[in-house]
């Protein structure tokens, strides 16, 4: 046959795509802005398909989200568009004109600018000269007509208060750059390529444009960023510091006369020479400072959003979207630039792999991530770089660099030497990074020296980094000398010294300013959802105990309300009033008077926070009787701080569940997380355990409340207001509309009616009707087509996160912020007892004991900071292999999904050694650890375990997933033929290939069978009404409800069944619903219940998608009887437990009496709360198969667990779509009445 040749069609740049690449391009410049007012934006259009696709992206992305932040500011005002005209060609002028027409048509919201370059006024030449001049006659015509252009650019900007510049570079502009600069000989730094943020060049002076203009925003009535708080925010701040003044105690100290500061320096003014009434002299007097100058900040950034996305791609944006561009005919002469050469070579010839796009774009992205790296240690070591004395008005500093010594290695050999060459080298740039920042506070020059250019002088300020040659040059006195025209001078040093008593210091801990807590808040609340268009401000809750910290933690979260209002917490703005929950756990009689206490002192913080109490009734969380709940204490108990912990954390999520409150802030601090991390390293965990508590975290212990864990996202979004949008507003979608009928063309839309062109839906019918090419003979049955699929249920997310941000403080700073601040506080007795908990233990230790270093707060802090370092990279790395896991027909009404996982092999080693060996064991170690973390998220879709498993309990089957990672002896005992296996209560099925048997292989995984000794999982429903109508035992739905029957009931909260499924219902009868597996004895009552026509189709949909061993982890509904029926002998009740519970005949008789013969099933009796009753499977719950009628009497919904959607890719849940706001709202699956479906409600499937 003919192989068909696919082309490949580029891709239309997508909405989602390009604000993506806005967020990641445009952060945050000043991240301390209390306050920030909208501010224009420039495009740079030059007219050509690059530029006039970025401005129909950003006439878009102004249209449908409003709110988008670029940099500091939001993009509400109008993007202004400059169109620079260089008059090199006679048709530039009206080309010009002609593209302001096209951008102005794009959109009412955009604003276009016509900038003209005056050569000869740029040039500076006389009228005479002026007159013939042309300046294509230039030999670098190219370069000039860039900087004049950047510099109409800077301008322009600085005349508009524009401080964000957009252009159009994408990534054959890159490609082209990074192999102009290698053919130009440039080291790795300059292969970096454009960044896509810096500051615009050529306008190094230009005030407003140039890292300047910053001072006079500042200085306007309204600035465009603001740092104090506005007047409506003092009078809030005024309105409580008098609500705090203690207006006895100031009185008091009036009376007393206490000294201010001010007086106490006024003292010191005119008494720092230890004389009483005399005054000091002039002599001795020091002279007055000098005031010191403003230094500048801000101008104008140049973003680059498009260097992600080749240029065939806004072409094709550009087609699709009907904008039209203009070629310039200059581009494609290879003779008149560089860049047009190297376009012309490397898209007209066929360059060696080494020169591709792919390899020099891969590489620049290499020296970009080295140089970042090489950045990011400069900053910690310019942490230890002392600098003083700053004189902005006289242009001098004082500087002290960091000791950069590399430490001796331990073992002389040859790779030791090579190892602390290589480190020695490493220093000397980290030394050069230095110089260079401290150099730019001298330096008159515009742009930092070269690195290289460094070297030379590098050995007088480091000399722990000089080489043994440049050591002996050294002088013995430091000499003055100049480098990037900054002179150098080393301090004098005296002949004579005096000795002075040198004053102890103690530590005083400092309070957490405002700026410190909302930095922290910041970074550890970043946001859930990134692609939702619009939040609605939500409520947080805080867990205060009434201690220290967590009165501190209330406090600062008090004036963080106050002061930044338009601060988000993961998504949503704090405008609402904070939430603190109190819990009164009654484990001591004053607990409920200092709960209560507590509340009040946090009602005195601020009027902006609302207090609750939640209290912990121990007997009805155990389930105790009112007899045995008289008697009991729970501090009887063995474990009562575990238990304690957890209904803690049970009635928070209840509770968050109930305010619908997203995120809850804890007061965790520094000591605790050295507690946690020295308790763990006690009890002997691994790296992984020894990260810590995580700064944000789902909420422990509440894996079975709906709300709270990881669910709760499907009703928000079902909601008429819900707090996170997807999808535009009604206003924004009457602009779109606008537009869209402003951009219809109307003829040629006319045109398609009169030539009757198909659409897609024509061509799907079509395509249905006629599939076997029959022309118009209907289908028979053994050509019919296949069943439709299930329709899917719903998967979860969202949720309750712990946040905690007060990690980084130690407690006496906490200490310190309530005493500052007078913030009562209450001590709780029982934290001090050693014997208490072991916590309390350890606490003791460390604070009464001295500890070895290796167990010290720093050293055990750093040890939990590495590994969750280390972890972050393993997850990294794991991200990056998970691109290559295919995950497809995931099924969650059944629970079923197809992996294939990549292949982990290690290559080879090129040359065998001893060393060789060793980096392939340390190589398998590592991709043995990737290996189960894949594997982690492939179970993480199927088991219905809470948390996921132990990557050391994975290590056993292991290799069957990946063999290539399997030792020899691993190998050697793995099957020929796959075989079936359970981990982690997941089943994994090997599928046979399909097409050759060197094919990756495939697995099928799915819930394992519930064990036929285990108890089965059961969720109940009863209704009750106190009435005297009798129990409904529901065996025969089809009969319709009588006239008197019961009313619908409210929808019952939602359960999880299985650790799977979220389920509810609601019933009209009084009566028994209990949802448990499909078991085989239920099963065949049910298929003998049903019409043939649904009998057929069970066992259809059951091959299907369920076979095998598989159907029977389906959750069904089940009807159970209240009276109980006849007593059965001991051998027939175990021998009806053993068929509900799907065991075989041989488990029934392991169970009998030696004396009974085993009877016949009877499927219709079960177990129920220590009673026989009558059972009846009603239907299942995920596939709709029921029996007739039963929908007149019951209602239910189902929905999945949270599963990583991001995974699936194209074959996502339907979840997925509207999480990444692709998808409408979807409709809930409910079993609605025949009555309701007349009135045209409809079945909500």
């Amino acid at each position: 046959m003919s192989v068909p040749v696919f082309h490949h069609v580029p891709k239309p740049i997508s909405f989602i795509e390009f604000s993506e690449a806005v967020r990641a391009t445009c952060p945050p410049r000043f991240p301390h802005a209390l306050h920030t007012v909208p501010r224009r934006v420039a495009l740079a259009v030059s007219g050509g398909a690059d530029s006039m696709a970025l401005a129909f992206l950003f006439s878009r992305l102004r249209t449908l989200d409003q709110g988008m932040k670029v940099a500091d500011n939001s993009i509400v005002a109008k993007p202004t568009a400059f169109v620079v005209d260089h008059r090199l060609r006679p048709t530039s002028t009206k080309e010009a004109y002609q593209t302001i027409n096209v951008i102005q048509s794009l959109s009412k919201f955009m604003k276009a600018e016509l900038l003209t370059i005056h050569w000869a006024r740029e040039l500076g030449l006389t009228h005479t000269a002026a007159h013939p001049f042309d300046p294509n006659a230039l030999p670098n015509v190219e370069t000039l007509a860039r900087r004049l252009r950047y510099r109409r650019l800077g301008m322009a900007c600085a005349r508009f208060d524009i401080a964000s510049l957009f252009t159009a570079h994408h990534e054959d502009d890159q490609y082209e750059t990074v192999l102009m600069r290698l053919l130009n000989g440039h080291r790795a730094r300059g292969l970096r390529g454009m960044a896509p943020a810096a500051n615009i060049p050529e306008c190094f002076d230009i005030h407003g444009a140039y890292e300047s203009g910053f001072v006079d925003d500042q200085l306007r009535p309204q600035p465009f960023i603001r740092f104090h708080p506005r007047k409506q925010d003092w009078r809030l701040i005024r309105r409580d510091m008098r609500r705090d003044l203690d207006k006895a105690a100031y009185a008091a100290e009036l009376r007393r006369g206490l000294q201010t500061e001010l007086d106490i320096a006024y003292i010191h003014q005119q008494y720092a020479d230890g004389a009483d009434s005399k005054r000091s002299s002039r002599r001795h007097s020091p002279p007055p400072p000098l005031p010191p100058i403003q230094t500048e900040d801000a101008g104008v950034v140049v973003y680059r959003p498009l260097l992600a996305f080749p240029k065939d791609r806004l072409i094709a944006t550009c087609e699709a979207n009907n904008v039209p561009w203009i070629e310039d005919p200059t581009n494609k002469d290879p003779t008149m630039t560089m860049r047009n050469a190297v376009r012309y070579m490397w898209k007209g010839h066929d360059l060696p792999a080494a020169l591709s796009k792919p390899a020099i774009l891969a590489m620049s992205r290499r020296c970009a991530a080295r140089a970042e790296a090489d950045e990011a240690e400069a900053d910690r070591w310019a942490t230890r770089m002392v600098i003083r004395n700053f004189q902005p008005n006289v242009g001098t500093l004082t500087i002290r660099f960091p000791d950069l010594a590399v430490p001796p290695a331990r073992r002389t050999s040859r790779y030791a030497r090579r190892r602390h060459a290589l480190r020695l080298s490493r220093r000397r740039t980290m030394a050069a990074l230095l110089i260079r920042r401290a150099v730019a506070f001298a330096t008159p020059e515009p742009s930092p020296p070269a690195i290289a250019s460094l070297q030379t002088y590098l050995p007088r300020l480091f000399p722990s980094v000089a080489t043994p040659s440049e050591a002996a040059r050294l002088d013995a006195v430091p000499k003055a000398f100049n480098q990037a025209s900054v002179l150098f001078i080393p301090p004098s040093i005296g002949a004579h010294t005096r000795r002075m008593s040198v004053p102890v210091f103690h530590h005083v801990p400092k309070p957490i300013s405002f700026v410190e807590f909302s930095e922290a808040v910041r970074a550890t609340c970043p946001p859930r959802f990134p692609h939702a268009l619009y939040t609605v401000p939500r409520r947080v809750a805080l867990a205060v105990s009434g201690g220290a910290d967590s009165m501190a933690l209330a406090f600062l979260f008090s004036r963080l309300r106050t002061l930044d209002q338009g601060m988000k917490v993961a998504d949503n703005s704090i405008v609402a009033k904070p939430t603190a929950f109190v819990v009164d756990h009654r484990l001591r009689p004053t607990s409920t008077k200092e709960a209560n206490r507590t509340i009040d002192l946090i009602q005195s913080l601020s009027k902006f926070m609302k207090a609750e109490l939640l209290t912990i009734h121990w007997a009805r969380e155990l389930g105790l009787t009112n007899t045995a709940a008289r008697h009991f204490d729970p501090n009887a108990l063995p474990n009562v701080e575990t238990l304690a912990r957890r209904l803690r954390y049970r009635r928070l999520g209840m509770a968050c569940a109930a305010f619908d409150i997203a995120s809850l802030f804890t007061a965790h601090h520094q000591d605790d997380q050295y507690e946690t991390v020295l308790m763990r390293l006690l009890n002997g965990h691994r790296a992984r355990g020894l990260r810590g508590m995580a700064p944000a975290a789902n909420i422990p212990e509440c894996f079975d409340i709906h709300g709270a864990y990881e669910s709760g996202f499907v009703d928000d979004q079902l909601r008429p207001q819900p707090y996170i949008r997807f999808h535009p507003r009604k206003k924004d979608w009457r602009l779109i509309r606008r537009d869209m009928r402003r951009d219809l063309d109307k003829a040629a839309y006319a045109a398609e009616l009169r030539r009757g062109l198909q659409t897609e839906l024509d061509i799907a019918y079509i395509h249905q009707q006629y599939a076997d090419g029959a022309g118009s003979r209907p289908l028979s049955r053994r050509h019919a087509p296949p069943l439709p699929p299930l329709p899917p249920i719903q998967t979860e997310d969202a949720g309750v996160v712990v946040y905690r941000p007060l990690l980084a403080f130690p407690k006496d700073r906490l200490i310190a912020t309530c005493e500052a601040n007078n913030v009562p506080w209450i001590e709780d007795p029982t934290n001090k007892d050693p014997t208490m908990t072991m916590r309390n233990a350890v606490r003791y230790m460390w604070k009464g004991h001295d500890l070895p270093a290796a167990l010290s707060k720093p050293a055990i802090l750093a040890l939990s900071r590495r590994c969750a370092a280390r972890a972050k990279a393993d997850e990294a790395e794991a991200d990056r292999w998970a691109t290559r896991m295919v995950i497809r027909n995931f099924q969650p009404n059944i629970g079923t999904l197809t992996v294939r996982f990549p292949d982990l092999a290690i290559p080879p080693a090129r040359r065998p050694s001893r060393y060789a060996r060793r980096r392939h064991a340390l190589r398998l170690s590592r991709r043995r650890t990737l290996a189960a973390l894949l594997i982690r998220r492939a179970v993480a879709f199927a088991t219905p375990e809470p948390s996921p498993p132990a990557i050391a309990s994975l290590q056993t089957y292991l290799p069957r997933l990946f063999p290539s990672v399997a030792t020899p002896s691993e190998a050697a005992r793995l099957d020929a033929v796959p075989k079936a296996f359970n981990q982690a209560s997941v089943l994994f099925i090997p599928v046979p290939p399909s097409s050759s048997p060197t094919s990756a292989q495939e697995w099928l995984l799915t819930r394992e069978p519930h064990p036929s000794r285990a108890p089965l999982p059961f969720v109940a429903f009863i209704k009750n009404d106190f009435s005297d109508a009798p129990f409904v035992f529901l065996d025969k739905p089809e009969t319709s409800p009588p006239p008197d029957a019961s009313p619908w009931t409210d929808w019952r909260r939602w359960t999880l069944w299985d650790g799977r499924y979220w389920v509810r219902l609601r019933m009209r009868f009084k009566g028994v619903v209990r949802i448990g597996p499909l078991t085989p004895a239920h099963a065949a009552d049910f298929r003998t219940s049903l019409p043939p026509a649904d009998r057929a189709r069970l066992t259809d949909l059951l091959r299907r998608h369920a076979p095998g061993k598989v159907r029977y982890t389906l959750p069904a509904l089940y009807a159970v009887d209240s009276p109980p029926p006849k007593p059965l002998s001991a051998a027939a009740a175990a021998a009806a437990a053993a068929a509900e519970t799907g065991a075989d005949a041989a488990t029934a008789k392991e169970v009998e009496t030696p004396t009974t013969t085993t009877p016949p099933r009877q499927p219709d009796v079960g177990w129920w709360r220590g009673q026989q009753r009558r059972v009846k499977m009603l239907g299942l719950l995920t596939v709709p198969v029921h029996l007739p009628g039963l929908d007149r009497w019951l209602q239910w919904e189902a929905r999945y667990r949270k599963v990583d959607t991001g995974l699936l890719g194209r074959h996502a849940s339907a979840s997925s779509a509207a999480r990444t706001g692709r998808g409408d709202r979807r409709r809930r699956w409910v079993r609605r009445s025949g009555r309701e479906r007349r009135r045209g409600r409809g079945d909500r499937r």
